[in-house]
């Protein structure tokens, strides 16, 4: 069921490129700024952005939907 932690009962997802809302199959749709050149992580490989961003970028943004799809 996606990447979570539970605290006093309560579910809490964690921030990373799994829960994020700009999360493709395949592509980062986000414009957080890459840690390597600066340019944007759209269009940047999944599994490379989840590499870089192991708490997601500065764009992340919570999805129920990348949580429903894993």
């Amino acid at each position: 069921m996606g990447e979570k932690e539970q605290n006093s009962g309560y579910c809490i997802f964690k921030r990373s490129c799994i829960t994020c809302s700009h999360k493709n199959d395949k592509i980062c749709t986000g414009y957080g700024d890459r840690t390597d050149n600066l340019g944007y992580t759209y269009m940047m490989p999944i599994e490379e952005a989840i590499e870089m961003f192991p708490e997601g970028c500065g764009d992340w943004g919570f999805s129920i939907d990348s949580i429903m799809e894993d």
